[in-house]
């Protein structure tokens, strides 16, 4: 019977302290001000403020923290002005609408390219130019001064005529632009070719200056003379393409069999006699509109005149590219060099 009440009391005692133990004194966050204390707008503050790095950010917010500041990068990490660099200077400048007859003339016009720096002792005079832009920039780089002219073509009198026309423009402003009369170097591809050669290979172009304002001394009037698929000798009827040579019957005043004094003074190499300045001759191995014979005939006349003469044929060069490619321009190029070297 005790122990059975030492049980009871025993069991008593647990459930008496287990009762005691769920009464403990609330804690200070369970005695807050509750919120219908507060301002309708008010928020309740935390009794402690989480560090800065304990802001928890929310995923579609930017967190901004009195606490922290965004670091200045380090004077290493900060990007330097840079000064502005200094335009490159233009080699050479080009002075256009002029005019080897004076006023406004737009089919006897001319452009003229100075070098602004170095200047080479040689010019090129040629033969319309303004077609062929690449070549005129080429040589001006190289401080070449170039005049770029343009002809009437009607007739290949007027053809003969501007050409000398020009030269003799040349030789008149040479000291005022400031090149060397006696440097000058005719230069012209195709029909272009044969006008230059005949620059330099007649002798008297009085006939061709009437009625031009300017005039030509007698002699040194050419240093040199430059061909690209030049045409010297038009009664070669089969060096050209089909319909070529009836096409220019016009600018011959008729036919070879009703003119054919016509089609010899147009071809330079009725000129040849042995006095003339030096060649240079450059045509395309694949030129079908001008065949290379037609250089390699003239070639050929002026070694046996005992002219001193270079014939440079290029593969891959056609009637078009003779006067655009670059390898034409450096064979020129190479050639102008030596000029200047036996000067």
């Amino acid at each position: 019977m005790s122990n059975l009440v030492k049980g009871i009391t025993l069991l008593l005692t647990i459930l008496l302290l287990i009762a005691t133990c769920g009464q403990e004194e609330p804690t200070t966050e369970s005695r807050a001000v509750t919120p219908s204390s507060l301002p309708p707008t008010a928020a309740a503050e935390p009794t402690d403020l989480p560090s800065p790095t304990d802001t928890v950010v929310p995923p579609t917010r930017t967190a901004t923290s009195a606490f922290t500041k965004t670091p200045t990068p380090p004077a290493t990490d900060i990007p330097q002005p840079t000064s502005t660099p200094t335009p490159t200077k233009q080699p050479y400048e080009v002075i256009t609408g002029l005019s080897y007859m004076g006023g406004q003339d737009a089919d006897r016009s001319l452009s003229i390219y100075l070098s602004t720096t170095e200047r080479q002792s040689l010019t090129l005079l040629v033969l319309g130019g303004e077609y062929y832009p690449s070549m005129l920039r080429y040589f001006a780089d190289l401080g070449y001064t170039v005049i770029a002219y343009n002809a009437r073509s009607d007739t290949y009198q007027q053809f003969i005529q501007d050409g000398f026309c020009a030269l003799a423009w040349a030789h008149a402003k040479a000291d005022r632009y400031g090149f060397d009369a006696a440097g000058i170097i005719p230069v012209g591809g195709s029909m272009g070719g044969g006008i230059a050669a005949l620059l330099g290979l007649i002798d008297d172009p009085t006939p061709f200056l009437e009625e031009c304002p300017h005039t030509l001394p007698e002699t040194d009037r050419v240093r040199a003379v430059i061909t690209q698929a030049g045409v010297f000798d038009y009664t070669e009827e089969g060096d050209f393409f089909e319909g070529y040579i009836e096409s220019i019957s016009g600018f011959m005043g008729g036919t070879a069999e009703q003119v054919p004094e016509n089609w010899a003074a147009a071809s330079a190499i009725t000129w040849v006699k042995g006095d003339e300045p030096p060649f240079l001759l450059v045509h395309g191995e694949a030129d079908t509109n001008v065949a290379p014979h037609q250089s390699e005939k003239f070639a050929s006349a002026l070694e046996e005149a005992g002219v001193d003469v270079e014939l440079v044929l290029l593969l891959g060069i056609n009637h078009y590219t003779s006067v655009t490619d670059r390898r034409v321009f450096e064979a020129m190029a190479s050639y102008l060099a030596r000029l200047q070297e036996a000067d």
